[in-house]
């Protein structure tokens, strides 16, 4: 009858994506996260673990081109997602991809791949990573660099982060 139907076409029903965080083209700040929400329980999510060569089913990467970022993927359920890119990003525009590379648990992937465009309008992050970056221009090791814009962070934290007006 009427149940067994509705099951089949559910199992046969390709997964979707929503990305529900960032908005198209929608400003943030450089600390945070996006929200992936599927229509089932997905698996084969990855990323860059480094600041690299794209590789990996959801891609963060700047609209100048380039490398993509390295990303933190978090789930519960295996139906919504968390996507953390690791460190801050600048100020820019930026792009997240989810690719067809990821499948229901039955193996059937997504039926497309999906993107959405955003901006980064950051104060503190920008400082901080160009701080980081000038340090290590001007021959600090990357974790001496690294624990002076944490402290640089730390330090600006009480202060009012004013992401347009800057």
């Amino acid at each position: 009858g009427g149940a067994s139907e509705a099951s089949t076409e559910e199992v046969g029903q390709n997964p979707s994506v929503a990305i529900t965080t960032p908005e198209a083209y929608s400003t943030l700040v450089g600390t945070a996260a996006y929200k992936l929400d599927f229509n089932k329980e997905v698996t084969g999510l990855s990323g860059n673990e480094l600041s690299s060569a794209c590789e990996g089913s959801v891609q963060l990467t700047s609209s100048l081109g380039g490398s993509c970022y390295p990303i933190e993927i978090r789930t519960s359920d295996n139906i919504s997602w968390e996507i953390d890119p690791l460190g801050e990003l600048s100020d820019g525009s930026y792009t997240l991809t989810v690719t067809t590379d990821i499948t229901d648990l039955s193996g059937t992937p997504l039926s497309s791949a999906i993107s959405v465009h955003f901006d980064v309008r950051d104060a503190l992050s920008t400082v901080s990573n160009n701080l980081e970056e000038d340090l290590i221009d001007a021959g600090l090791s990357r974790s001496l660099a690294d624990s002076a814009r944490e402290a640089a962070r730390t330090a600006a934290v009480s202060e009012t982060n004013d992401l347009l007006n800057v």
